[in-house]
C-alpha cells in the first residue's frame, strides 16, 4: 500500500513546476520513457512510478496517444507485480483506450495479452482470461507476431493447467511446444519447459515430469532468471510429493521459499548498489583529474624535450590517433546517417498526417460557416427589410432584440473563422484611417442594449489629447474591444462598466494610447486568471450560466500579439475586473478617410435590371426586397440552368450569383455564361469565406465576392463599383 499511497501522491503534488519551467519535446518524453522502463526492469517500482508519472504528464501535453497508452502500459504492469491486480487493471483498460485511438495493432496485441494475465494469474477469471488472450492472438495474427502467438498460447495453457483443465490446455501447449523453438525466447523456454513438466505430472508420467523440471531449474539458473527458478523449484516439489518422496519435496519447497524471499529482500540491495556506483564515480573522476593534472605536467616535460626520438613518439601517437578518430567518425557518421534517414522519413509521415488534419479542419469551418452564413444572411435581411417598412416599430424592444440576437450569432461564427485564420498564421493587420473617439462611441451605442438588460451604468471617459484621426487595423481594434466591454456588460449586473482611453505618449507621429475596460461585476478568482484566455474555455458559474463560445478572449489576446502588445488583467471575485492594453497608432494621414468619403457618397445608378440566381427562398425575398427599396428591377431564378435560359432571352444590367446552388454552381454557370459572350458584371454573394473562393470566383469570370450576410451600402458601392468600371 506505501507504493499506491506514493503514487498517488506523486500525481497530484509532485514536480509541476518543473513542466511550467521546461518546453516539452519528443525526445525529452521518450527519455523520460526509457528511465522508467529501466528502473522497471530493476524492480525499483518507487522510481518506475515517478517516471511513468512525469512521462504521462508530458506525453498528454503533446497528445501522443501511442506514448501514453504505453505509459499506462508500464504503470499497469508495475501494479501487477505489487500484487494490485484492481490497479493493474484499471490502468490496463485506460492504456487500451488509448492505443484503440491509434492504427498501432501491436500495443494492443500486448495489452490484451498482460490483461489476460491479470484475470488469469491475480483475478482467477479463466472466462475473461480466455476472451483477451485470444483477441491478442487476432492481432498476433493480423501482424504476423509469431514469437507473441507463441507466449500468448504458453500462457492460455498455464491458465488451464492452474485451474486443472489439462486437456483443455494441452492444445495450447502442443502449439507452443511445436513452434518456440523457431519462434521463441529462452526466456518463453523455461516456462514451456515448467507447463510440458506440469502437464506429465498430470499424466502421473513423473520420470518425464521430473525431466522437463530439471532440465527448466539448470536453464534457469544458467540464465538467473530467479522468479523462473522459484517457480520451478515449487511445481517440482509438488511432482515429488505426488511420487511419494516427500522429503526431497520438503527441500525444493524450502528452496522455491527462500529464493521468494532473496528476491525480495533484492530492493535495498540495488539501493546499495547504487549507491555504491555514485562512490565508484567518484573515485573514478578523482582519479582522472589526478591523470589530467599528470598529463599537463608530462606535456611541459615534452616541451622542454629537445631529442628528436621524443618528437618522433609524440607524432607517431598523433597519428595513431588521428586515424582512430577517423575510423571513429566514419563509423559515427553512418550510424547517424541512418538514425537520420529515420527520423526524415518519420518527420515525413507526421507532416503528411499534420496536412491532412489541417485540410479536413479548414473544410470542416468552411462547410459550417456556409450552413450557418445562409439562414442568418435571411434573418438580418428581413429584420432590416421590417426597420425600412416599418417605421412605427423602429423603437419596438422585441425587434430590437431580434436585430441584437443576429448580430450577436454573426459575431460568434466570426469568432470561430478568427480562431482559424489565426491559427493558420493568416491574417496580416491592414492599414486604414479612422476617427477613434467616433469609433469607440459607435461600439458603445451597439452594446447599449445589454448595458440597459442589465440596469448597468455604461459611461465613456476618452482623453481628449488623442489625436482625431488615427492609422491601424479598424476592424481587429473594434473586435478586440467589442470582446472584451461585451464580457464586461455579461458579467455584471446592476453596476457599473466604463471605457478609459489615454494617451500614454508621443514618440514622432506614433500614439501610444491605453485603453482600459473596468467593470465592478462578479470578478476572476486568481486560479482562474490564466486560463480564461485560453480556447474554448468557460470558467464555472455557482448562481448563472454564461452562455458564449469561450473564444473571445483567446482572440483578443492573438490579436493583441499582431499588434505587438498584451492583455493585463487586474480581478478580484465579487469585486470588478480591469483589462489593459496600450497600441502604438500612425498618426497624420488622412488619405484613407477620403477615399472612403468618395466612395459612400457616389450616386448609385437608377433602374438597374438585376437578375439574382439564388437557390435560398428566404435570400431571394431579402435580395429582391433590397434592390426594389432602391428602384431597381430584380428577376429572380433558383440555379444556374434557369439563369443561362433566361439571359437567351432577356438583357440586364448585373447578375448577382449565389454559388453553392444545385444543378449548376455559382462558378460553372459563370463559366458557361461568359462562353455565351455575356460580359455584364457578375457579384458573388456567398456563405463561403471570401479569401478561399476568390481566386476560384476570377478564374471562372466572376467579378467580385461580397460574403453573406452583408450591409446594403457594401453591396450598392460594389456595384457603382463594376458599372464604372465597365464605362
Amino acid at each position: 500500500m506505501i507504493y499506491i499511497r506514493l503514487f498517488i501522491f506523486l500525481i497530484f503534488f509532485g514536480s509541476d513546476f518543473v513542466f511550467a519551467q521546461k518546453i516539452i519535446t519528443k525526445k525529452s518524453v521518450l527519455e523520460l520513457q526509457s528511465k522508467a522502463k529501466n528502473y522497471y526492469e530493476e524492480g525499483n517500482f518507487e522510481k518506475t512510478l515517478y517516471y511513468s508519472k512525469l512521462t504521462l504528464k508530458s506525453a498528454e501535453i503533446l497528445n501522443d496517444d501511442i506514448i501514453i497508452s504505453e505509459c499506462y502500459r508500464l504503470i499497469s504492469r508495475t501494479f501487477k507485480q505489487l500484487s494490485e491486480s484492481d490497479l493493474a487493471l484499471l490502468y490496463a483498460n485506460k492504456g487500451l483506450a488509448y492505443a484503440n485511438k491509434t492504427e498501432n495493432d501491436s500495443i494492443k496485441m500486448l495489452f490484451y495479452n498482460g490483461i489476460g494475465n491479470i484475470y488469469s494469474f491475480e483475478k482467477k477469471d479463466l472466462k475473461k482470461a480466455l476472451e483477451n488472450y485470444l483477441i491478442s492472438i487476432r492481432f498476433s495474427k493480423k501482424i504476423k507476431d509469431t514469437a507473441n502467438l507463441v507466449l500468448t498460447n504458453s500462457n492460455i495453457a498455464w491458465s488451464y493447467f492452474a485451474k486443472n483443465k489439462f486437456k483443455e490446455g494441452f492444445p495450447y501447449l502442443e502449439f507452443t511446444n511445436k513452434y518456440n523453438q523457431k519462434f521463441g525466447n529462452q526466456k518463453n523456454y523455461n516456462s514451456i519447459l515448467m507447463l510440458n513438466g506440469m502437464y506429465y505430472s498430470y499424466l502421473k508420467d513423473f520420470k518425464t515430469a521430473k525431466k522437463y523440471f530439471l532440465k527448466g531449474i539448470e536453464n534457469s539458473k544458467n540464465l538467473k532468471i530467479s522468479n523462473h527458478i522459484e517457480n520451478l523449484y515449487y511445481e517440482y516439489s509438488k511432482v515429488l510429493y505426488k511420487e511419494g518422496d516427500y522429503k526431497n519435496a520438503y527441500d525444493y519447497n524450502i528452496k522455491s521459499s527462500e529464493i521468494k524471499d532473496l528476491m525480495y529482500s533484492q530492493d535495498k540491495l540495488r539501493k546499495a548498489n547504487i549507491e555504491g556506483v555514485n562512490i565508484e564515480l567518484d573515485v573514478i573522476k578523482r582519479e582522472l583529474n589526478k591523470i589530467e593534472i599528470d598529463n599537463q605536467k608530462q606535456t611541459l616535460i615534452i616541451k622542454k624535450s629537445r631529442t628528436i626520438n621524443i618528437l618522433a613518439v609524440i607524432l607517431g601517437l598523433i597519428m595513431v590517433l588521428l586515424l582512430f578518430s577517423i575510423l571513429r567518425n566514419a563509423r559515427l557518421n553512418k550510424l547517424n546517417s541512418s538514425r537520420l534517414q529515420k527520423k526524415n522519413f518519420q518527420l515525413k509521415v507526421a507532416v503528411d498526417k499534420s496536412r491532412v488534419a489541417t485540410k479536413a479542419k479548414s473544410l470542416f469551418v468552411s462547410t459550417v460557416s456556409h450552413e450557418l452564413r445562409t439562414p442568418l444572411y435571411g434573418v438580418i435581411g428581413i429584420t432590416d427589410i421590417i426597420y425600412e417598412e416599418h417605421k412605427e416599430l423602429i423603437d419596438n424592444k422585441h425587434l430590437d432584440a431580434l436585430k441584437f440576437s443576429t448580430k450577436y450569432l454573426l459575431s460568434l461564427i466570426n469568432d470561430i473563422l478568427e480562431i482559424d485564420k489565426i491559427e493558420e498564421s493568416r491574417i496580416v493587420l491592414e492599414k486604414n484611417s479612422f476617427n477613434l473617439k467616433n469609433e469607440i462611441e459607435s461600439i458603445k451605442n451597439s452594446l447599449q442594449f445589454i448595458a440597459d438588460k442589465n440596469n448597468i451604468s455604461f459611461t465613456s471617459d476618452i482623453d481628449s489629447n488623442i489625436p482625431k484621426i488615427v492609422i491601424s487595423d479598424q476592424m481587429r481594434l473594434s473586435q478586440i474591444l467589442m470582446n472584451l466591454i461585451t464580457n464586461a456588460l455579461k458579467f455584471t449586473k446592476n453596476g457599473e462598466v466604463k471605457i478609459c482611453v489615454s494617451l500614454e505618449k508621443m514618440i514622432d507621429e506614433v500614439a501610444f494610447v491605453k485603453f482600459e475596460i473596468i467593470d465592478n461585476g462578479i470578478g476572476i478568482s486568481k486560479e482562474n486568471q490564466e486560463k480564461i484566455f485560453d480556447k474554448f474555455t468557460q470558467i464555472e458559474r455557482k448562481e448563472q450560466d454564461y452562455q458564449g463560445t469561450g473564444l473571445g478572449l483567446s482572440i483578443v489576446k492573438r490579436l493583441l500579439y499582431l499588434f505587438k502588445t498584451e492583455i493585463i488583467l487586474e480581478s478580484e471575485e465579487d469585486k470588478g475586473s480591469k483589462f489593459t492594453f496600450t497600441i502604438g497608432f500612425l498618426t497624420g494621414d488622412h488619405q484613407i478617410i477620403e477615399k472612403k468619403s468618395e466612395i459612400s457618397n457616389v450616386e448609385l445608378t437608377k433602374d438597374l435590371r438585376i437578375l439574382v440566381v439564388e437557390d435560398n427562398k428566404i435570400n431571394q425575398l431579402v435580395t429582391k426586397k433590397i434592390m426594389e427599396q432602391n428602384n431597381h428591377f430584380c428577376k429572380l431564378v433558383s440555379n444556374g440552368m434557369e439563369a443561362i435560359e433566361v439571359l437567351k432571352v432577356e438583357h440586364f444590367d448585373l447578375i448577382l450569383m449565389d454559388i453553392n446552388m444545385p444543378v449548376l454552381n455559382g462558378f460553372e454557370t459563370t463559366e458557361i455564361i461568359r462562353q455565351m459572350e455575356i460580359y455584364i458584371p457578375v457579384i458573388a454573394l456567398t456563405a463561403y469565406n471570401r479569401k478561399r473562393v476568390l481566386q476560384q470566383a476570377k478564374n471562372a469570370g466572376i467579378d467580385a465576392v461580397i460574403t453573406k450576410p452583408f450591409e446594403s451600402s457594401q453591396l450598392f458601392n460594389e456595384i457603382q463599383n463594376q458599372l464604372e468600371l465597365r464605362k
